[in-house]
């Protein structure tokens, strides 16, 4: 890995910025997903391969860390800071507070990372039904109907950071909140198949703008 430069001001959050509350209408926007390390994505084909690899069911349980593509963009992706030495810099960010910029030496570009992506609106559109497994889960759970959602969840130094949720169909009602982990884990192997055709080469995404009334308070 060699060093980066600079960390950009671009991707810190600002004291005037806010949380921007429904994604649903960034719907053409897109999100970026990193690969694990040692995953080589160049093509279709090799994304399909290693996809489940870079989708585990574990992640659903805090949510799959994304990067809304804006200001963020594509080559941020690979810019790797040095969460060991600074751990709170993956903490959410609290509103109305700034980060102050990372030193050069505590931040790497990872040019060797492979990176896919979404389109919002795609992953908005999946609904797949949960059939309770009775050894498992509860006796009384009845089958349930879940869906996607992405949500805004800034980091301390990664504005544009959000993560993908499971939650119930219509009803938007976190899972997290009325499921333990190992439910969680068996919904997101069922959702998983559904969002292979939904992921993207990087080269088909393109960066759009936002409106800046939706993060920046007036």
């Amino acid at each position: 890995m060699s060093r980066k430069n600079n960390y950009p001001r671009r991707l810190l959050p600002q004291s005037r910025y806010k949380v921007m509350s429904c994604l649903k209408g960034l719907g053409n926007h897109y999100i970026l997903r990193l690969a694990p390390k040692g995953v080589v994505i160049r093509d279709s084909t090799q994304l399909k391969q290693h996809f489940k690899k870079s989708m585990q069911s574990k992640e659903f349980v805090d949510g799959v860390s994304v990067n809304l593509l804006s200001v963020f963009r594509k080559k941020d992706v690979l810019l790797r800071p040095n969460y060991t030495a600074h751990p709170d810099w993956e903490n959410n960010w609290v509103p109305n507070s700034t980060t102050e910029r990372p030193l050069i030496e505590d931040i790497y570009h990872d040019k060797r990372r492979s990176y896919f992506g979404f389109r919002i609106k795609d992953l908005n559109t999946i609904t797949f039904e949960y059939f309770p497994i009775k050894k498992a889960d509860s006796p009384t759970m009845t089958p349930k109907q879940l869906t996607l959602r992405v949500e805004h969840r800034p980091s301390k130094i990664n504005f544009w950071h959000c993560n993908i949720f499971i939650s119930e169909k219509d009803t938007d009602v976190d899972i997290r909140n009325v499921f333990d982990d190992k439910v969680i884990m068996r919904m997101a192997k069922q959702v998983i198949p559904y969002l292979i055709p939904h992921a993207l080469l990087p080269c088909v995404m393109k960066g759009k703008k936002i409106d800046k009334t939706l993060y920046q308070q007036y």
